[in-house]
C-alpha cells in the first residue's frame, strides 16, 4: 500500500522542561487520512542552537513553518535559510 503523505498541513515547536518537540502534521492529497508525529531532543545547552535536518526537499512549504521555528526556538535547519529575521527584531 502506499503510505505517502504529500502535504504538511502544520509543523508545530514546543519547549518543555528543558525538552524541545517538534510535531509534524502530514496529510494525503488523494484521500482523507492524516497522521502525526513527534520528534523530540533534550536540551542540554538551551542558549544554544539545536542541528536539525531539514525536510523541505519532502515537503516544498517545510521551508516557512522551519524560518519561523529557527527564529523563536533556536533550531538550526541545515537548509542554512536563516540570513535575516523576519518575526522578531535583532537582539531578541
Amino acid at each position: 500500500e502506499d503510505l505517502r503523505f504529500e502535504v504538511l498541513e502544520n509543523l508545530v515547536a514546543s519547549e518543555v522542561n528543558r525538552s524541545l518537540y517538534l510535531d509534524f502534521f502530514l496529510r494525503r492529497k488523494d484521500e482523507f487520512q492524516c497522521v502525526a508525529f513527534r520528534v523530540s531532543f533534550t536540551l542540554d545547552h538551551p542558549e544554544e542552537m539545536v542541528p536539525f535536518s531539514s525536510s523541505k526537499e519532502i515537503w516544498k512549504n517545510a521551508s516557512v513553518f522551519e524560518r519561523e521555528i529557527a527564529e523563536l526556538f533556536g533550531i538550526e535547519f541545515d537548509s542554512g535559510q536563516l540570513a535575516t529575521r523576519q518575526f522578531l527584531p535583532e537582539g531578541w
